[in-house]
């Protein structure tokens, strides 16, 4: 979770570069000023002034006072404030998710400014902007480069306030490629920084540097740097009333508060948090938010409020066209309903997720069609207007007769290469439609493999318990000697089950990849629930991911699936009272599920069972290896690994 809450913190740092030191008037006193103006160059000042506090002012009103800031600028042919209001305006696309527009807009300021000394800070502003967006445009290489050039520009330019944001820029990609530790190293230079020691005037970038350390230590599980730095963070954060620095800053703590056990007080942070996004205004990040908090809801077993935050969210999603946003919040919403027990909306929320999906995929294939349609209509007119100028040919030459061959002879093998022309170039376009087309059917093809692996996985992986659910309803109705409670007890154990593997095939197939820590944490959610029916057994869960691994869905299910099999084989018959699964990764990666229980006794077992072969098909679907063996001085251990420095 803080890795989602650290995106929205150092992209809201990215854009809060300023040409003169942060200002601590709130922002009721600088709309004062602006209404008490008294000339045009005190207005566009004071309205200057009051957008430089964008990450606390609305969407609605940046755009308001950056549209002002423009028009006086032209009013008063000032250039620099014109460019100034620019920036705000950019700044304004970027809240309102209008990434593509922005990033043109700094591309053309970046290529005006770079040689202007007058407008250095200026330039450095919009590089910074640049690099920002391409992190949220998930470009990291490319972003990475951005920012090594905006520190080695600001050094020559003396520019200590962004050679600042080029070092946090560095630490972010960092953080965002999962080396949290890598990224530490840079935000403890930024710490170094000369500006970074006067938090009196500058403590409002300081709040944010103090803030991603804190959510790069939280990630790597040290919750008590973690907690040392963010509550250095918040108290700036409030000091200098920046509502998007303390709405990252307590969503970080929340997350940390949570990973201690202090629920109420991790609670009480998430609605703070709901609460000044929804002042601020900018729907992207509520919504973010507030899916965050159905997710706290459900892990602390309380379905009813999750849900009430879900459901408002995806009325505000849908409100404002986030489409995007609309499957996080699905997802959230089913685990809650799961977590109630009330799994006929549950079945219809997952539903609702693959139509999502769908819907997509059918929109896509409708849009492409209607272009197709559109560019074969321009053709065909094209087509009866040289039919009709050919006929038009023909009465001009009957008319003017055989004083006008020459000339006639002379348009019509004009027209006739006119028309050929065409041809050519219609003959080239019918190509190229038809190579679309064949694309088309190639990605049609490709969703259906996909869809008919998901149903193959559905039937295999709970037809079973399905099957056996039928049969038990139809031995209660044929004899009605049938012991009840031990029928119903059935039914419902293997309704559970059924549930359990569809979540599993959804959880999978919903992500385009799943890393290994993925795989982890969903285990560790498995063995929650599995060991309320073993109280007296212990499952320890142990990582040293040093380089995590990413997998295609079904690979990553493949590899889920033996964890559980190999756990469940142990609990029901190695009598062991404690069960280790070790996660480790990094030049190659390997699981290990180990119990200290009898062992196994029968070797026919290693070439002969059905829950090894099982496994074994699995691994080698995934293209990994198995190995079952003696777990000395005794018990049982399953490894699977992988090749030296595979990626899958």
């Amino acid at each position: 979770m803080s890795r989602k809450l650290s995106l929205c913190l150092f992209v809201a740092c990215l854009f809060q570069c300023q040409l003169s030191v942060c200002q601590t008037i709130g922002i009721d006193s600088l709309k004062h000023r602006v209404t008490a103006a008294k000339t045009n160059r005190e207005k566009l000042d004071a309205i200057l002034g009051l957008c430089s506090k964008r990450l606390s002012l609305s969407t609605d009103t940046l755009f308001k006072y950056a549209v002002m800031a423009k028009d006086l600028s032209e009013e008063e042919h000032d250039r620099h404030s014109l460019i100034f209001s620019d920036y705000y305006f950019t700044n304004y696309l970027i809240k309102k998710g209008n990434s593509d527009s922005a990033l043109t807009i700094c591309n053309s300021y970046i290529r005006q400014l770079k040689d202007d000394p007058s407008e250095d800070r200026l330039y450095l502003n919009f590089v910074a902007t640049k690099a920002g967006l391409l992190i949220k445009l998930n470009q990291y290489k490319e972003s990475f480069a951005e920012y090594y050039f905006l520190q080695n520009e600001s050094e020559k330019r003396r520019d200590t306030l962004n050679e600042l944001l080029g070092q946090m820029g560095l630490g972010w990609v960092n953080m965002e490629m999962d080396q949290n530790v890598e990224a530490i190293r840079f935000l403890q230079v930024a710490l170094e920084n000369p500006i970074a020691r006067n938090t009196e005037k500058y403590g409002e970038y300081i709040s944010f540097i103090y803030s991603n350390i804190a959510a790069a230590y939280n990630d790597i599980g040290r919750n008590d740097s973690a907690e040392y730095f963010i509550d250095l963070a918040i108290p700036l954060a409030r000091k200098f009333e920046n509502l998007t620095s303390l709405a990252n800053a307590l969503a970080i703590k929340a997350d940390i508060l949570s990973a201690t056990n202090r629920n109420k007080d991790a609670e009480k942070a998430l609605v703070e948090v709901v609460m000044i996004r929804k002042q601020i205004g900018d729907p992207f990040f509520i919504v973010s938010d507030m899916s965050q908090l159905a997710v706290y809801y459900y892990h602390n077993n309380q379905p009813q409020k999750g849900v009430a935050v879900c459901l408002e969210g995806i009325a505000m999603a849908e409100q404002n066209h986030l489409v995007a946003k609309l499957p996080l919040l699905y997802e959230a919403l089913a685990e809650n309903y799961d977590t109630a027990g009330d799994y006929k909306n549950y079945a219809e929320t997952l539903r609702k997720i693959i139509t999502l999906k769908d819907s997509t995929y059918k929109k896509n294939s409708e849009e492409a069609l209607a272009a197709i349609e559109g560019k074969y209509e321009v053709q065909k007119k094209e087509n009866i207007i040289v039919t009709q100028h050919l006929a038009l040919v023909k009465n001009n030459y009957l008319l003017f007769g055989s004083l006008l061959l020459f000339l006639l002879v002379s348009i019509s093998a004009l027209l006739l290469f006119r028309v050929y022309s065409h041809k050519q170039k219609l003959k080239a376009s019918l190509a190229m439609h038809e190579e679309k087309q064949l694309s088309a059917a190639a990605v049609i093809h490709a969703e259906e493999k996909e869809r008919k692996r998901i149903a193959s996985d559905l039937h295999d992986n709970m037809g079973a318990y399905a099957t056996a659910i039928i049969a038990t309803v139809d031995e209660m109705i044929a004899n009605q000697k049938t012991d009840k409670e031990a029928a119903l007890a059935n039914l419902k154990t293997n309704a559970i089950e059924l549930m359990s593997n569809l979540r599993d095939t959804i959880w999978a197939s919903y992500k385009e990849k799943i890393y290994l820590t993925g795989i982890s944490d969903r285990f560790k959610n498995y063995a929650r629930k599995i060991l309320t029916a073993y109280p007296k057994v212990r499952i320890e869960v142990s990582e040293s991911i040093i380089q995590d691994v990413s997998f295609l869905p079904v690979q990553a299910l493949n590899i889920f699936r033996i964890i559980q099999e190999a756990c469940t084989n142990a609990l029901k018959h190695s009598g062991s009272d404690q069960i280790e699964v070790v996660f480790e990764s990094d030049i190659c990666f390997k699981i290990i599920i180990r119990d200290f229980g009898t062992g196994i006794r029968d070797p026919h077992y290693l070439n002969n069972g059905n829950g090894v072969k099982n496994m074994q098909s699995r691994a080698s679907a995934a293209g990994l290896h198995f190995c079952i063996s003696g777990n000395e001085p005794h018990g049982t251990q399953i490894a699977v690994t992988s090749d030296p420095i595979l990626q899958i």
